[in-house]
Formats: C-alpha cells, sequence, structure tokens
C-alpha cells in the first residue's frame, strides 16, 4: 500500500475539525488517509459552545440563545450574555460542512473500515484496519488513549454522564431565548446532579438530566428522571423524539498530545476535554486549527503550547471538590454564578481572563473547601508544570553540565566541604559519578533532539562538548551506533549487544573497547598529563575526583542501560522494544541513572527526555507502542461540549 503524509484515524469531531482547519489553511500537495469505523449520519448527538457573532460554526449552528437561566432550590438566576451567545449545533449538520468539503478534495482518500491498532516501529506511525496496515509520516487520532496515558494514576476520577430527550410539547412551556444551563431542583445521584434544558421552540426542547459523580448511572436510569421531571416541574403531556446519551472523562489524567514520536492525538484522548466542566467542541477548534495551521506550514504535526499551567491548578481544584465533597458543589455553582456574570465565567473556562479577573472571582466563592483541598492537588499539579517549562531540556542540561565541571574542579582543588574527611570525599566522589552519569545522558538526548527540540545544530553542539569532555568520545560515532541500537535492540545488528559472551565483564569490556580510538587517549593522556604536570595536582586527587567517578559512571550507564534491560531472556516487547524495565521507584529510578533503568518505556517512547520517562514507568507489555483502547471513555453524544 502507498504511503501518506498523513493519516487521520476517527473522523469524529477532533479528526474532523482537524481537516476542515487544513483545508482552510491550505493542504497544498499533501496526501492524506481518513479512516473510521462509518461516516453514516448518525443523528445521536449534538454539541453546545459559546462565541460572539462570528464564531467558527455558528452559522451552522440550529439554534442560539442569549439568555441563561440557573435555578437552586431556593431562588432562579436569569443572566443576559452581552458578549457571548450560546449555540447549539447538530453532530449531522457539523459532519455534512465538514464532509462535502472533504470529499471535494482529490488529495483526501476516505476509507470506512474498523481500526484495530495505531502504533509506531521502525517503519514509522501506522494504522491497521480491517483492510489492512497503512503507513504514513505522521498520524493524528482521535480513537484510543496512548499506552502511556492509560497507565496513568487517576486521582479524580470523576464522570460526566447524562441521558436527554428532545420532546414535543402539546402546550408552550419553553421560552425559546433562554436555555437553562443547570436546574439543581432533583435528587442529588451521588454527586452533583441537575438538569439541563436547550429549548429549540415553545414547545420542543431537549431536556437531560446530568449527573458529576465517580459512579456512572445507566441511560434508562437518566432517561426515567428525565421524565420524572418533565412530568413534576413541566406538568405537560408530550412526545419523546429523540434520545440521547453520553458518559464523559472528567478526570486528572491530563493526556499528552503525543502518544509517539509521529502520533498525534486530539479531542477526548488528545485532552481537549475541559477536566472540571466537560466541555469540548470550541477547544477542539482552538487546538486543532493551531495543529493545522503548523502541518499547512512545514509539513510536520508539532505540540502545540498548552494554556497557563493555573488553570489546571483550578480545574484539580474542583475536581478535588466534586471528587471528595460533591455536597459542596452545589454551593460553588450558585455562588460563581450568582456574583459573576455569565460572559465573566465564559471567558475564565475558555482560559481567556487575567490574574487578576480569577482573583476577584474566587474570592466570592466559599474559601475554605479550596483551601483545604491545596496539599492535595499542588504536588501534581508542581510536576504538570516542570514539563512545561519553555526550555526545559536546555536549562537541565546547560545545568548538568555546569555543576559537573563545578564538582570536578572543586574535587581537584581541594575545596569541597569537609575535604579531607573521609565520609566528605566519599559523597563528593558519589555525586561527582551522578553527574558525570548526567553529561552522558545529556548527549544521549541530544541524539535523539530532546535538549534542543527543533534545532540540531544546537543538539550536536551540546552533544559533542558532552561527549568530548566526559571522556574525548565521538559524538556522531555514538550517535550512529545508537540510532542502530533503537532499530535492532539486543540482536547481533546491535552495536551495543555482547559479541557472544553474555557475560557482564566480557560484555562491558567488549562495550567500552568499541568506541575507544587514538584520539581518546590522545586527550585522555593530556588531561592527565595537565592535571598532574601542568597543574600540579595531587595524583591521588586526580584519581578520585577524576578518574575514579569517569569509570564508576561507565559501569553504571552500562549496567543500568545496557545489560539489565537487554541481557539475554524475555523481554517486554520485540523488535524495537526487545527491552526490560527497572521497576523501581521515580526517587530511586533518578538516583540509579537518570531514569534511564525505565528502558522498555524509553525504546517505546524515545521522543520523551529522560525527566519525563518516569511519567510513562509501568507502560510496557505491548510488543510495540501501541495506541491502547480505553474502556472509560464512552460517548454516545456529547451535549455539554462548548
Amino acid at each position: 500500500m502507498s504511503r501518506y503524509d498523513l493519516i487521520v484515524a476517527g473522523a469524529g469531531l477532533g479528526g474532523l475539525s482537524f481537516l476542515w482547519h487544513l483545508l482552510e489553511a491550505g493542504i497544498g500537495a499533501r496526501r492524506v488517509l481518513v479512516l473510521d469505523r462509518s461516516l453514516d449520519v448518525r443523528g445521536d448527538r449534538t454539541w453546545c459552545f459559546w462565541g460572539d457573532d462570528k464564531a467558527e460554526f455558528s452559522s451552522t449552528a440550529n439554534t442560539s440563545w442569549h439568555l441563561a437561566a440557573l435555578t437552586f432550590e431556593d431562588e432562579t438566576l436569569t443572566k443576559e450574555m452581552l458578549e457571548h451567545r450560546y449555540y447549539c449545533i447538530s453532530s449531522d449538520a457539523f459532519r455534512a460542512k465538514v464532509l462535502a468539503r472533504i470529499n471535494a478534495c482529490e488529495n483526501i482518500t476516505v476509507i470506512e473500515s474498523n481500526i484495530r491498532e495505531i502504533g509506531e516501529d521502525e517503519s514509522g506511525p501506522y494504522v491497521v484496519n480491517d483492510q489492512g496496515r497503512w503507513e504514513a509520516d505522521w498520524v493524528l487520532q482521535s480513537v484510543r488513549l496512548g499506552a502511556s496515558d492509560a497507565s496513568r494514576d487517576v486521582r479524580y476520577p470523576v464522570r460526566q454522564h447524562f441521558g436527554g430527550l428532545e420532546i414535543q410539547t402539546e402546550t408552550p412551556v419553553f421560552d425559546p431565548q433562554c436555555f437553562t444551563m443547570m436546574d439543581f431542583r432533583v435528587e442529588q445521584q451521588g454527586g452533583v446532579s441537575f438538569v439541563y434544558i436547550l429549548p429549540f421552540a415553545p414547545d420542543r426542547a431537549l431536556v437531560e438530566h446530568t449527573v458529576f459523580s465517580v459512579n456512572t448511572m445507566s441511560p434508562g436510569e437518566h432517561y426515567a428522571l428525565t421524565e420524572a421531571y418533565v412530568q413534576e416541574r413541566l406538568g405537560v403531556q408530550y412526545d419523546i423524539k429523540r434520545r440521547e446519551f453520553g458518559d464523559l472523562p472528567m478526570d486528572d489524567r491530563a493526556p499528552d498530545q503525543q502518544s509517539s514520536a509521529h502520533v498525534f492525538n486530539v479531542g477526548i484522548v488528545g485532552g481537549h476535554i475541559k477536566p472540571s466542566t466537560g466541555y469540548t467542541f470550541a477547544r477542539v477548534q482552538r487546538r486543532t486549527r493551531a495543529m493545522a495551521a503548523a502541518f499547512a506550514a512545514t509539513g510536520r504535526l508539532k505540540r502545540i503550547p498548552d494554556a497557563p499551567i493555573r488553570f489546571a491548578f483550578y480545574d484539580r481544584l474542583l475536581l478535588r471538590l466534586l471528587h471528595d465533597k460533591p455536597e459542596v458543589g452545589l454551593t460553588v455553582f450558585q455562588a460563581l454564578f450568582k456574583r459573576n456574570s455569565v460572559d465573566r465565567v465564559f471567558r475564565f473556562l475558555d482560559e481567556r481572563t487575567t490574574l487578576h479577573e480569577e482573583l476577584s472571582m474566587f474570592l466570592k466563592l466559599p474559601f475554605w473547601p479550596f483551601i483545604s483541598g491545596l496539599p492535595a492537588v499542588l504536588p501534581r499539579i508542581f510536576t504538570q508544570w516542570l514539563t512545561k517549562i519553555p526550555h526545559m531540556g536546555l536549562m537541565l542540561a546547560t545545568g548538568i553540565l555546569m555543576t559537573w565541571v563545578m564538582a570536578i574542579g572543586l574535587g581537584l582543588a581541594g575545596w569541597h566541604p569537609g575535604a579531607g574527611s573521609l565520609l566528605s570525599d566519599g559523597l563528593w566522589i558519589t555525586l561527582t559519578t551522578f553527574l558525570s552519569t548526567g553529561v552522558f545522558i545529556t548527549a544521549h538526548e541530544c541524539m535523539h533532539g530532546l535538549v534542543a527540540p527543533g534545532s540540531p545544530r544546537i543538539n550536536r553542539a551540546i552533544g559533542w562538548f558532552a561527549t568530548w569532555s566526559y571522556a574525548g568520545l565521538s559524538y556522531d560515532a555514538l550517535n550512529r551506533a545508537h540510532h542502530v541500537h533503537h532499530a535492532k535492540p539486543a540482536t547481533e545488528e546491535d552495536p551495543d549487544y555482547h559479541r557472544g559472551n553474555p557475560n557482564i565483564v566480557r560484555w562491558y569490556i567488549d562495550f567500552m573497547s568499541q568506541y575507544s580510538t587514538w584520539k581518546q587517549w590522545a586527550w585522555m593522556s593530556a588531561l592527565t598529563l595537565t592535571f598532574i604536570a601542568a597543574l600540579s595536582l595531587p595524583i591521588e586527587r586526580v584519581l578520585l575526583f577524576w578518574a575514579v567517578p569517569l569509570v564508576v559512571s561507565t559501569v553504571q550507564l552500562f549496567v543500568v542501560g545496557t545489560w539489565l534491560p537487554h541481557r539475554p531472556g524475555k523481554y517486554l516487547g520485540d523488535g524495537p522494544l526487545r527491552a526490560r524495565t527497572l521497576d523501581l521507584h521515580p526517587i530511586l529510578s533518578l538516583l540509579a541513572c537518570f531514569h534511564f533503568g525505565y528502558h522498555y518505556e524509553h525504546h517505546a517512547r524515545p521522543d520523551l527526555p529522560w525527566w519525563r520517562l518516569w511519567q510513562v514507568r509501568g507502560m510496557g507489555g505491548e510488543t510495540r507502542p501501541q495506541i491502547l483502547a480505553d474502556p472509560t471513555v464512552r460517548v454516545s453524544r456529547a451535549v455539554s461540549s462548548g
């Protein structure tokens, strides 16, 4: 089968939105394959979103409102929107509009077939469906969570589940200008429960029972509670025209934008759903527009900037509240909408407010429920923040190299803390060894382009400096060998594999000797003479604070990064994933070898820098870095998706 520039796996909201924006930006001569189980009209869902009069797809929306009502046990709030309108669009209208443009483009091929597998191997990214295997330079998928995301711990597994009835009433009971965002006058079903009403005409509306909770309800239970609400609160006779049901994750998983180096995620599996509310449509448009623009300009899928980390922090606080103290949720929602305009709340949910506006909103909410959640939320959000710092790889590489040079210099000069003490000297040698290992790991990161993503020259310059200053090694030779190793690990063609004798000592000697050159020996000899003759440093200091850390770090790198994960025996995967992993706590893994012990994870996700490998710890077992099905994502339709 021919190779494509891009495969879009899944033609739901995420995939179709990307294709729409790609056609808007200009597809050029690039060939795109679209795969999905079916593109038939389903009539099973609607999406809602807010925006101004020129909001994208507002012209396709079948209804919009400028008034919002929120009803609590003691009051009803009716709020006018001055900056926004609230739109409702049917999935069929959206799908028809996008597919019409897709079908008119000769460069896009559409195949309807069940998707069996999505992954990446030595040939690149691929998708397997009932008709065979399809390959491309890039894959954009909205079908399943990546293996690393599926294995990630979820602390607050809150879900938004709902069941609605589109009804025709015998008499007019609805105001077509005002939708009901939340009516809390229902029994709270182990979480935060409310009814959501979208009036399409005075006698026609979608009435939906919705719950934010950990334990979900069946469609039948939701439909029964919806009918009970209509009978009790509206008191009219009606006919049911349509039913719809959905179950969306509102958890703190925070799915990654990538599943592997060339497989990117969109939609729910790409983290495009607002975790604390379930709103999706507008977020998908913003993110897929940015992704499509980058692909149109460069022919590459690229990560797009995330919103400021403080919004993820706010989401976690509310999720924790909904999970641990759902009874407080009613008080929070009532205070939020009573003391703020709907326009401000919508800007906040769109992550477009300023810090000053946010503080003004929070000061009007119940104080203690959020403050009490800080100890549980702050550590996880801090970890997430670390992964989003711009130029983090460059900062860490620079810090490791500078600290390593300082540690060696202070040790050779005898100026390190407690110099002369057996304990202090031993600790300083240990620190220098750890940093020496870090220097080589930095060079390894450069080989994968992770120190300065998108800047090959900077990666090569830092990698060259790291390997040459570490032990006079050739960066280019190591780089070539390392990529062969990734393609064919633990085989006779692997330059790092044993030469017929898996004995650890013999293997180590062969491993080291293959990278030794006369230039390396000349450099190391010149450096030794400089220390001893030119700088008059005591030989014992040169041995203890330079030679010993260097040799021990090579042993550490070999044992943790080669012998333990690739020694003969049973591996977690096959092909490029013939490796094992060391099941160590992240702190121990860092100390052991900068997470190099998570070796299967590294082979499965070579696009992840060392300081993020702990996040995919335990993802192993697949024969290649696959995208795994996630049984927790079940969506029949998504009405609360803005």
